[in-house]
């Protein structure tokens, strides 16, 4: 009965001791890293079995403990109780490993303790574990368009590693409207519109400049001027007669007032020769 408790005893302590803790430490395929393990409790010394995952490989062990990497055992034994151990285990990554988080466990085999009496007895410890994650490189595949982008939304294309299955997802711009040539308007503004999804550019003023058909003088052909502007919207033309000079006077002449303006010419010459006679005499 006595042997059968013992028995029971041992296998709880080793139940409750696995790992309990894990600590990621980032490495690269080939190298060589420290993983830092610590036992905790009340304890004299223990022996625990340490272990790794595929792809990495235990080289060594540093800290207060005396182990064996080809098995992976480790001890530790001291003449007093202390609370706590941490020491290192040396783990080598493989060269082909796989992106991924990687495992270093521990589990307590052995736990004693120096009671009042200086003898030891069974206890119970904890021991952390701890992690190795390993980063992809990436080899990226071509970009493969999920949605095409259009000039009301954002497009999406992924990628995908070759290496890890990581999908990459960017979103692609919205493209420039398609605005049309031709000018729409009002009384007072002008835009364009997009051919795609209808959408007004901004709306613009008007701004007119005259458009000037000059008078034929010699057909007796009337001219015209009209405000323009460059969207087509115009005000009406504005006539232009033949007989109005560019001043904007009326070139049309009355002729009483042309003759009198000859005979008035002619009798200064006149005048202006007759004084010229009589000083010469």
């Amino acid at each position: 009965m006595k042997r059968f408790i013992s028995v029971l005893l041992v296998a709880l302590l080793i139940v409750t001791s696995m790992a309990t803790v894990a600590f990621a430490v980032n490495a690269n395929p080939g190298e060589t890293k420290s993983l830092s393990i610590t036992v905790t409790g009340s304890f004299a010394g223990f022996r625990a079995q340490m272990s790794a995952q595929p792809g990495l490989t235990i080289v060594g062990f540093e800290g207060p403990v005396v182990g064996n990497p080809g098995n992976g055992k480790v001890n530790f034994t001291s003449g007093v109780n202390v609370e706590s151990v941490t020491f290192n285990v040396l783990v080598k990554v493989a060269d082909n490993i796989a992106p991924g988080t990687y495992y270093v466990s521990g589990a307590i085999e052995k736990a004693t303790f120096v009671n009042e009496n200086g003898e030891l007895v069974p206890t119970s410890v904890s021991i952390s574990g701890n992690s190795v994650t390993i980063t992809c490189t990436h080899a990226w595949s071509d970009w493969t368009i999920v949605k095409e982008a259009t000039c009301t939304e954002e497009g999406l294309k992924t990628r995908t590693c070759s290496l890890c299955g990581e999908t990459e997802s960017v979103a692609i711009a919205k493209i420039p409207h398609a605005w049309s040539t031709a000018w729409n308007y009002d009384e007072d503004e002008h835009w364009h519109v997009c051919s795609v999804c209808g959408e007004h550019s901004t709306h613009e003023d008007h701004f007119h400049q005259w458009v000037v058909q000059q008078p034929n003088v010699e057909t007796q052909e009337d001219g015209w001027k009209q405000l323009v502007c460059v969207c087509g919207h115009r005000y009406p033309k504005e006539i232009i007669p033949w007989d109005t000079d560019p001043e904007g006077g009326d070139m049309t002449y009355d002729v009483s007032v042309v003759a009198y303006g000859v005979v008035a010419m002619i009798s200064m010459v006149a005048s202006a020769a007759f004084v010229t006679k009589r000083k010469s005499v």
